[in-house]
């Protein structure tokens, strides 16, 4: 039902569906990757974040999941953070990454800001990398 309703962009219901879904079975990954679009819809990349990264704590390997987690911290505009959000995408599915990224400007915007903050270019040549 989440699913239906978000395609319908009635997103408050679908939020409803996916809250109803995880309080049935808490360790359903999908349920909580779709809340975490819907909140992205809503531009609350806080709660986004917090609910991909539970997706991810129940199913590190699932790759929409991990994209997601990047794009809702890139909108943070936490690029580091971000970047390996998407290197850990791209470790478990990189065809499925580079189709996303294809049109995609965010890891020219995320390289460019790592350039400009010194503090992470400090951080990288101790043995950080992106």
């Amino acid at each position: 039902m989440g699913f239906a309703y978000y395609k319908l962009h009635r997103i408050l219901e679908a939020m409803n569906a996916y809250s109803m879904a995880i309080t049935l079975d808490p360790g359903y990954p999908l349920a909580y990757n779709n809340m975490g679009v819907c909140y992205l819809h809503l531009k609350d990349y806080i709660k986004a974040e917090d609910v991909f990264n539970t997706a991810l704590t129940l199913d590190p390997y699932y790759v929409r999941a991990a994209y997601n987690l990047s794009v809702a911290l890139f909108w943070k505009k936490k690029y580091y953070n971000a970047l390996k959000a998407y290197q850990q995408a791209y470790g478990v599915n990189a065809a499925y990454v580079r189709k996303r990224l294809k049109d995609s400007k965010a890891i020219k915007k995320i390289k460019q800001e790592l350039n400009r903050d010194p503090n992470l270019l400090r951080y990288r040549k101790k043995g950080g990398a992106y």
